[in-house]
């Protein structure tokens, strides 16, 4: 139980040291400083760190992997629909 907090503890911290990043995108509807391939394989490396965590059953694994899929899906959609 105690690494299951621990692994969410670190998902938030990652998590919070992407909110002025996000925040930017957000206001400023500009992703250009991030490359497709960067972020083509970050959402990839989640969707194995998901599957990883589904076959393992650790939930924090899951939810990490689910909460970077939103942020570098956010940060996709804003830089494909905003060129």
């Amino acid at each position: 139980m105690f690494l299951e907090m621990l692994g969410v503890l670190a998902t938030f911290i990652g998590l919070f040291s992407f909110m002025p990043v996000m925040n930017h995108i957000r206001k400023t509807k500009k992703a250009e400083d991030f490359p497709f391939m960067a972020l083509f394989f970050a959402l990839v490396s989640n969707l194995i760190w998901i599957y990883y965590g589904h076959i393992k059953g650790t939930k924090a694994t899951i939810f990490m992997g689910l909460c970077y899929v939103f942020v570098y899906g956010f940060i996709l959609s804003v830089k494909i629909n905003n060129p």
